[in-house]
């Protein structure tokens, strides 16, 4: 998995763990929604490092640690 993939499936998997709608977290960062959903979904490739930042900062963790791979879920 790629940097860019692990972002995408952090953002992804923390956002909804957190009940964060697009349309608010890309408020808060300064994109529009689409531009989020597009590259949650991986239909695009271009973030800037800024926005990158911010997502992380929005979600309240690192930005080093949207870039690992995410961990398999535990089973409950």
């Amino acid at each position: 998995m790629t940097p860019t993939e692990a972002f995408r499936a952090n953002l992804l998997r923390l956002r909804k763990a957190r009940q964060i709608e697009q349309q608010d977290l890309a408020k808060t960062v300064g994109i529009h929604q689409p531009k989020l959903s597009e590259f949650e979904r991986g239909t695009t490739a271009k973030i800037s490092l800024d926005r990158a930042c911010a997502i992380a900062e929005a979600l309240g963790v690192s930005l080093a640690s949207m870039l690992r791979e995410p961990k398999p879920e535990q089973p409950t």
